[in-house]
């Protein structure tokens, strides 16, 4: 007898842990009573390439700073890190200038994020805008859904 209440305990513990696994993954996903997008709509329109290519030393930099600052638990480039928020094409999507909103989580992209979501982007305003600028070339470069 007491073996079967042991498992019927298991199940109904296992049936609680992913019910409350279940809600707090929805509740992630919810802001106000709103869902919030996990990449905030952008507009359709292409955007032209850069004028000038981007420095030989900015690529690799800026691919360094998005490993060091572990943008792959949040997003996916290349094929690399969590498909939830992938980047792949961002620079044909977006210009450069919104990229660094999107990355520094200005006040335009803020409205279009969750408050975690700008909670955590708060910590690359303190980056070195060397490695800014950086970052920000990287992930421009990537202009087709491939990556870079």
């Amino acid at each position: 007898m007491s073996e079967l209440l042991a498992k019927a305990f298991a199940v109904g513990l296992t049936v609680l842990v992913v019910g409350l696994a279940g809600v707090f993954a929805i509740r992630q996903n919810m802001e106000d009573g709103r869902e919030v997008s996990a990449e905030a709509p952008v507009s359709t329109e292409a955007v032209p390439p850069p004028s000038t290519p981007p420095s030989s030393e900015a690529l690799p930099r800026g691919r360094a700073v998005f490993e060091e600052q572990g943008c792959t638990r949040c997003h996916r480039l290349a094929g690399v890190g969590n498909p939830r928020s992938p980047l792949d094409g961002v620079g044909a999507r977006l210009s450069a200038d919104r990229i660094r909103g999107f990355v520094i989580a200005d006040e335009q992209a803020a409205a279009a994020l969750s408050r975690s979501v700008v909670r955590a982007k708060e910590a690359y305003r303190a980056l070195p805008s060397a490695d800014l600028d950086a970052l920000v070339t990287y992930l421009a470069a990537s202009r087709n859904a491939g990556g870079s």
